[in-house]
């Protein structure tokens, strides 16, 4: 747990409720912590550290037994005093101390000693009681706060590695199209210069069209009426049969004039037929006419069939188009979620360095005052070193003085004994 972002600033303090021993019992129990009312009002040292070591373990993760056991390191220091066994004990003491002054200090207690692990009191408990309860509620609300901030962070970075993902594929998509794009320019400028081309025949066929579509109406209305007078002519031709075929048999012959009616009529009939053989060649333009006029239409519909195959790939050239403004709006949309991903990562980044931050200068506060309690526990020790060297030269003088006293006493005794035979 990080508890550092939690802790006190240097400097700073804060108050919090003495509790009851009755709510400190409630709540011990709730904690699974086997305390009575006699632990509180007559507190011993052995329960203290029990209760003590419960809270650390809860508080700072810190089992009793990785305090107890002194680091290798010491134990390897310990071989340089003069009397190593007089330290095994005293290491995990100040390991357990150490662990209790930094979370009462945490806690908002900075005057906790070695007394209150040796001597405890029942007022001073209570109240270290009161602060760690304290601490441990406002831990509870805190971290409740931190989880959810944890847990809003790796679902933002989720998203945002899943935006990534798809932002990347998405310029994938666009560098293809666009690669595919720029092949088929060349290909789209071809059949866009052929559709203006062919645009330009279609309209110049169609004016034709229009024209002999023209010209064949008015021929096949003209050829209708030279067909309808060549019908008056054979009915008049036929009528004029009949009626000679009558007059023969009412008129007496008359060879010269008949011979004449005969000429004129050869020469009519050889007019008629001219005039057939016009209007036959006529016809046959006509037709020819509109042979041409059936091709032209053949023509016009191999015309409009590659205008619509021009359409067709204009239409697909449009949404080539279409997709890449698609495209383009969704990198757009993409490039807005992107920075504001990069304003939250910036938040969260800022809000991590803040904590870095407190973690630094609780770091800095722990290293200063372990070097103090280093000093201190140099200092102690040297101390310790010279009252063992005073302790052993006042073991040596007084084994100096009983041996003289002792020698003194022998000769009292002889001169006691030296006295009494010479009284006797």
């Amino acid at each position: 747990h990080n508890l550092s972002a939690m802790s006190q600033r240097p400097g700073t303090s804060f108050s919090f409720p003495l509790l009851k021993n009755e709510d400190i019992l409630q709540i011990l129990e709730e904690l699974s912590i086997g305390v009575t009312g006699t632990d509180l009002a007559q507190p011993t040292h052995q329960k203290v550290q029990f209760i003590y070591s419960q809270f650390i373990e809860l508080l700072l993760n810190k089992k009793r037994d990785d305090m107890v056991q002194p680091a290798f390191s010491g134990l390897d220091k310990l071989e340089e005093f003069e009397f190593p066994e007089l330290h095994e004990e005293s290491v995990p003491t100040i390991g357990f101390f150490h662990a209790c002054q930094k979370l009462f200090t945490i806690s908002g207690i900075s005057d906790f000693t070695m007394f209150d692990l040796s001597k405890p009191e029942a007022k001073r408990l209570r109240r270290n009681l009161s602060a760690v309860i304290n601490f441990a509620k406002f831990r509870e609300d805190r971290f409740n706060h931190y989880c959810e901030f944890t847990q809003e962070t790796d679902a933002l970075s989720g998203r945002k590695q899943e935006l990534e993902d798809e932002n990347e594929r998405l310029l994938t998509e666009k560098r293809l199209t666009e690669a595919k794009s720029a092949q088929e320019a060349p290909e789209v400028e071809q059949l866009l210069a052929q559709n203006v081309e062919r645009e330009k025949v279609v309209r110049v066929l169609w004016t034709d069209q229009t024209a002999i579509q023209k010209e064949s109406q008015a021929l096949k209305a003209k050829l209708n009426e030279v067909q309808e007078k060549m019908g008056e002519l054979k009915l008049q031709l036929v009528n004029a049969q009949q009626e000679s075929e009558q007059l023969k048999t009412q008129i007496i012959e008359d060879p010269r004039r008949l011979q004449q009616d005969v000429h004129a009529l050869r020469e009519a009939v050889q007019l008629e037929k001219e005039n057939v053989k016009q209007l036959e060649a006529k016809r046959c333009e006509a037709t020819k006419r509109g042979e041409a006029l059936d091709r032209a239409d053949g023509e016009l519909n191999e015309v409009l069939q590659l205008q619509s195959e021009a359409e067709a790939e204009q239409n697909k050239l449009n949404e080539v188009q279409r997709k890449l403004k698609e495209l383009a709006g969704l990198k757009a949309r993409d490039d807005a979620e992107r920075s504001e991903q990069q304003h939250q990562k910036k938040n969260a980044t800022q809000r991590s360095q803040h904590v870095r931050e407190r973690m630094e200068k609780q770091c800095q506060l722990h290293r200063s005052k372990l070097s103090d309690q280093t000093a201190a526990l140099k200092d102690a020790q040297q101390k310790w070193q010279t009252l063992n060297e005073q302790k052993e030269l006042h073991t040596k003088q007084t084994d100096s003085n009983e041996l003289a006293l002792r020698e003194l006493r022998d000769k009292l005794l002889l001169a006691r004994m030296d006295h009494e035979t010479g009284a006797a």
